[in-house]
C-alpha cells in the first residue's frame, strides 16, 4: 500500500503549474502554481519534502508527431537540475493537448471570460490532468 504522494509538473517559461496526489497515489487532489523564478527549484523541493512526495511526473511537450521541439529542451533541462539537486525519482509523461484539456474544462464550467483567461488555473488544470493521467496508468 503506497503511502507517500506524487507531484506532477506543467512546466512553463512563466508559471509552473503543480499538482499533488493523495497519499493512496490514486486521485490529483491539490493543484497550485509556482512562478518560474530562481527559486522555482528550491520552491518545489520543499514541497517534495512537506508533502512526502515519492516521485516527480514532468510533463513532456511534444509536437503532434512525437518530435521534441524548444520547449522540451527547456523541460528536460529543468528535470535535470531537479535531479541534481535531489534523489527523488523524476520521469517524463506525455503532456500534449492537457492545456487544451484545461481551456475545455474551463469553459464548460461557465465562467466569465476574464476567470477563463487566468493562465495560472490553466497550468494548474494542465498538471492535473498529467498526473490524472499518469496515475490512471498505473491501476
Amino acid at each position: 500500500m503506497q503511502h507517500s504522494r506524487v507531484m506532477s509538473i506543467d512546466y512553463g517559461e512563466k508559471r509552473i503549474g503543480v499538482a499533488l496526489s493523495d497519499e493512496m497515489q490514486i486521485i490529483a487532489s491539490q493543484s497550485f502554481v509556482i512562478h518560474n523564478s530562481e527559486n522555482a527549484i528550491t520552491e518545489i523541493l520543499l514541497q517534495v519534502k512537506n508533502n512526502n512526495v515519492s516521485k516527480i511526473v514532468i510533463g513532456l511537450p511534444l509536437t503532434l508527431k512525437s518530435k521534441s521541439s524548444q520547449m522540451t529542451e527547456q523541460v528536460t533541462e529543468f528535470a535535470k537540475k531537479i535531479t541534481e539537486q535531489s534523489i527523488i525519482d523524476v520521469v517524463f509523461w506525455d503532456e500534449r493537448l492537457t492545456s487544451k484539456m484545461a481551456i475545455g474544462a474551463i469553459q464548460q464550467l461557465g465562467l466569465k471570460k476574464k476567470k477563463r483567461q487566468e493562465k495560472s488555473k490553466i497550468d494548474e488544470l494542465a498538471a492535473t490532468f498529467i498526473l490524472q493521467s499518469y496515475l490512471d496508468s498505473k491501476k
